[in-house]
């Protein structure tokens, strides 16, 4: 099998390196929101100077990122805690751990994200008979094929900073043809406001990249409305919960203007 390097990732796809810094940084921390050992592994090993990205990541940043990715654990979990032999697709996975992180012994779980970020989680994370790997864009919709052969079970597509680097028509697309294909499947993912697109196209994070945010939402509900069908079932703040380690950032995460910065939405399609 062809091995890949950072050098062959395209700028949207060098965006999971990031997450995966962030996910290493909080593992080896004191009380670490998440815990991700392999993220350590593949620090080390990737062949990449991660240097230029701590030094362009806020505390605050790294904190909420952490924050994040524990919430869609979460929103596994729950899912899981009601269907047990769900399936479970990560939509833009990155190099990211979670089926180790959430595995209840029965659920089938797909990672999806571009042939150069699959053959790069194929030199550290093995494959097994419960967790599957699909090279290939989220805007290809031949990946659904796969898919369709497990119906009757229940569905969860969770899709983690990814659909922000979408185009609205992009996004609009996406969800009716899983809602087509995966009917009563739920589905969730983050999002950023219209004005925090416009101010976040350009954050030091990205800066390494051509990468820039497209897409934004002012409310849960205009998905609803962009996607007619979809229901609204649920949202997460930053917010919701004291987080020990952003101490008095969090009274500044419950001002309404920066509540509604970023936050994670759930649906059922």
């Amino acid at each position: 099998m062809e091995e890949r390097s950072v050098a062959d990732l395209d700028d949207l796809a060098k965006t999971s390196l990031a997450t995966l810094y962030v996910r290493a940084k909080e593992t080896q921390s004191q009380n670490p929101i998440v815990r991700d050992p392999k993220a350590v592994e593949m620090v080390e090993k990737i062949g990449f100077d991660f240097r230029e990205v701590a030094r362009k990541f806020h505390k605050h940043d790294l904190i909420c990122t952490a924050m994040r990715v524990r919430r869609f654990d979460e929103y596994v979990q729950d899912f899981l805690a009601r269907f047990p032999n769900g399936v479970v697709v990560s939509i833009g996975c990155g190099l990211d751990d979670r089926f180790s992180r959430i595995d209840n012994g029965q659920v089938i779980f797909y990672d999806l994200d571009f042939p150069g970020v699959i053959a790069m989680r194929r030199r550290f994370l093995t494959e097994s008979a419960r967790n599957h790997c699909i090279p290939s864009s989220a805007q290809d919709f031949t990946w659904m094929n796969t898919l369709e052969t497990l119906k009757p079970r229940p569905f969860l597509f969770i899709a983690e900073g990814v659909f922000q680097y979408f185009s609205e028509d992009e996004v609009k697309t996406l969800i009716e043809q899983l809602r087509s294909r995966f009917p009563g499947a739920e589905m969730a993912f983050d999002v950023c406001n219209t004005y925090m697109v416009k101010r976040m196209s350009h954050h030091s994070a990205l800066k390494e990249t051509e990468a820039s945010l497209r897409w934004g939402i002012k409310d849960s509900r205009d998905i609803e409305i962009l996607c007619p069908g979809v229901k609204f079932l649920d949202d997460w703040y930053y917010s919701d919960k004291w987080e020990r380690k952003l101490g008095l950032f969090n009274l500044v995460l419950r001002v309404p203007f920066f509540k509604k910065m970023m936050w994670a939405v759930r649906y059922q399609l």
